[in-house]
């Protein structure tokens, strides 16, 4: 999601906002809890040395799945959520969106010795 405390909301964009939240809360709750169990079991799977490709694929599979999940309640969030927002408010989300990947890479490149 984006920033939204750098946002300056008012405060009936922080409500309207925090209705939106609390209207998915039900959906993406169980959804982000199976993701991370699905990834749990990829990574449980990884240390097993009995653990064969295809059942490490199949698991793997199942994870991603998960994750699609939890990305398209997001996704449904966002849509709600910017319609709410100012122009400026969208720039200085795009802003802070492009400062964080920035920094992703740096750190990517510093961890990898890119």
């Amino acid at each position: 999601m984006m920033p939204l405390r750098a946002l300056n909301l008012t405060e009936a964009q922080k409500t309207a906002i925090h209705q939106i939240f609390d209207s998915h809360k039900e959906t993406l709750q169980p959804k982000v809890q199976a993701a991370g169990e699905a990834r749990k079991a990829v990574g449980d799977a990884l240390t097993q040395p009995g653990t064969t490709e295809a059942q490490l694929k199949a698991l793997h599979d199942a994870a991603a799945a998960a994750q699609f999940e939890v990305l398209k309640e997001g996704r449904a969030i966002f849509l709600q959520v910017d319609p709410l927002l100012t122009p400026e408010q969208r720039a200085k989300a795009q802003e802070l969106k492009a400062k964080f990947h920035k920094h992703m890479d740096g750190l990517r490149d510093f961890v990898f010795g890119h």
